[in-house]
C-alpha cells in the first residue's frame, strides 16, 4: 500500500477518468462532491468528521478557489445548515458536515430547508458516534431524517468490516508500531525515559493537517531533542541515571505547547547543552538547564 499525504493527496482531486485515487474517506468523498458539481462546502469541526473539513480548507487555495467553489469554516452547525438555503433559492449543489450532536444545533435551519425543498441538491455529512468516543452524548441522525423528510444514506455501518483494510487504519498501525518500538527502546535504558516517550505520544492529536503536524512534532521531539540528550548522558561518566535528560525534559514540558510552540526553545536547550559538553562539568550542565532562557546555542570551541 502506498501512503500519499499532504499536497500530493490533495492534487488527486484533479484526477480524471482512468486514474486511481489513494487516500482515506475524506479524500474520496470530496472527489465525489467535485465530480457532482458542488458550488459550496462548509461545516463545523468535530470528531469524527473534522478530517473532512480540514481537507476542504487545505484544498481551497490550490484547487477549490480556482473552481469557483465557496468554502466556509462555519461558526457553528446552525450557520453551516444555513448555507444550505443557497440551494433552496438557486440551482446550486453543496455539502456541509458536522458531528452527530451538532444536528441539534442545526435542527431549526434544517427544518426550514426541508420544508422549502431545494432546487439544487445538498448533502449533509454527519459523523455518527455510537461508541461515544468523541462525545459524551449517544445520539443517532435517523430521527432527524425522518422528522424532516430527508433521504438518509447510511452506509458506514454496513461498511464497518472494511475498516481494518483502510489506508487510514494502515497508517495508524504504522505509527503505533513506531511508538511502541520507541517506548521499548528507551525502556532498555531507563524506566523514566520510557515514561517520557510514552507521555510524548499525547502530542499526536486531531485530524488532517493538525494530525500531520502533531505526528511530525512527536518525531522531531524524539530525534532532535530527546535522543541527543540521552546520547550526551551516555557519554558522561555522571550521566548513568540520565539526570540531565530528565531535567531538560521537565524544562521543555514547561514551554512546549500542543500547537508545537516552544519546540524551538526546547531544541535550543539540547543544542546548548551539547555545545558545552566538554567545557563544563556535569553539575554545571544541570544548573544550566535551570537557568536556560531560550538563548541560541553558542558555538563549541
Amino acid at each position: 500500500m502506498i501512503a500519499i499525504e499532504g499536497r500530493r493527496a490533495i492534487d488527486q482531486l484533479l484526477f480524471g477518468a482512468g486514474q486511481t485515487l489513494q487516500g482515506d474517506g475524506a479524500l474520496i468523498l470530496t472527489k465525489a462532491l467535485l465530480e457532482n458539481g458542488v458550488g459550496y462546502l462548509g461545516g463545523y469541526p468535530g470528531s469524527p468528521v473534522a478530517h473532512l473539513l480540514d481537507l476542504f480548507a487545505e484544498a481551497y487555495e490550490p484547487i477549490l478557489r480556482d473552481m469557483g467553489i465557496y468554502v466556509e469554516m462555519s461558526n457553528n452547525e446552525a450557520s453551516a445548515a444555513s448555507l444550505l438555503t443557497t440551494s433552496v433559492t438557486h440551482p446550486i449543489r453543496g455539502a456541509v458536515c458536522w458531528k452527530v450532536v451538532g444536528t441539534n444545533v442545526a435542527s431549526d435551519s434544517l427544518a426550514h430547508v426541508a420544508a422549502a425543498g431545494v432546487t439544487g441538491g445538498v448533502l449533509i455529512v454527519v459523523g455518527e458516534d455510537y461508541g461515544c468516543t468523541g462525545t459524551t452524548v449517544a445520539e443517532r441522525t435517523l430521527p432527524f431524517g425522518l422528522k424532516s423528510g430527508m433521504a438518509l444514506l447510511k452506509t458506514m455501518a454496513a461498511l464497518k468490516w472494511l475498516r481494518p483494510y483502510s489506508w487510514r487504519r494502515w497508517k495508524e498501525e504504522q505509527l503505533l508500531a513506531i511508538y511502541t518500538e520507541q517506548v521499548e527502546a528507551f525502556l532498555e535504558k531507563s524506566y523514566d525515559l520510557a515514561c517520557v516517550v510514552a507521555e510524548a505520544g499525547e502530542m499526536i492529536r486531531g485530524y488532517g493537517g493538525t494530525r500531520r503536524r502533531t505526528e511530525q512534532l512527536f518525531h522531531n521531539y524524539l530525534n532532535e531533542f530527546l535522543s541527543p540528550l540521552v546520547a550526551l548522558d551516555e557519554r558522561s561518566e555522571s550521566g548513568g541515571d540520565y539526570a540531565l535528560t530528565l531535567r531538560a525534559v521537565a524544562k521543555a514540558q514547561s514551554v512546549l505547547k500542543p500547537t508545537g510552540a516552544g519546540f524551538e526553545e526546547a531544541v535550543a536547550l539540547a543544542r546548548t547543552l551539547q555545545a558545552h559538553e566538554h567545557g563544563l562539568s556535569y553539575e554545571e550542565l544541570l544548573a544550566m538547564v535551570v537557568d536556560f532562557k531560550g538563548a541560541p546555542a553558542p558555538v563549541a570551541s
